[in-house]
């Protein structure tokens, strides 16, 4: 199962000269990630985050660039979950233009409370049944 999300390089992604600064392409990433557990769970990062004390850091986090990212160009960002842990997410995310590579990531999100910051299990795996089964050889666990 994978998830799409389209995300322009804007003026403040960028460095004086026009190329994609990398803190601000993981930052669309973030953007893609919160867009993806929002669609993944039916909840977004506020109710998540504000109201029910649940938060997904990133606990581990591995970038290839293969081309730079230029104002103005629109990146494809497609998330496709990998391995589910019983509190922890990994999932790779291929970013292109058009179909050429600009950078892919390995990463892994661990769902906390935020209140104590200690590892938390996925509180109702029926709002990500169809995610984690996807990952988890067609069952929940």
């Amino acid at each position: 199962m994978t998830f799409k999300y389209t995300f322009p390089v804007r003026f403040a992604h960028c460095d004086p000269a026009g190329i994609g600064y990398f803190p601000r392409l993981l930052e669309m990433l973030d953007g893609a990630v919160e867009d993806f557990m929002a669609e993944v769970t039916g909840a977004d990062r506020a109710q998540t985050h504000l109201r029910e004390r649940l938060g997904i850091p990133t606990i581990d986090l591995q970038v290839h660039f293969a081309q730079p990212s230029r104002l103005g160009e629109l990146l494809t960002f497609e998330i496709k979950p990998v391995k589910l842990g019983r509190t922890s997410l990994t999932f790779q995310t291929e970013v292109t233009r058009d179909g050429e590579p600009r950078f892919s990531v390995s990463q892994t999100v661990v769902q906390i409370n935020v209140d104590t910051g200690r590892p938390h299990p996925w509180a109702d795996v029926t709002r990500v049944l169809p995610v984690f089964a996807s990952v988890a050889g067609g069952k929940a666990s």
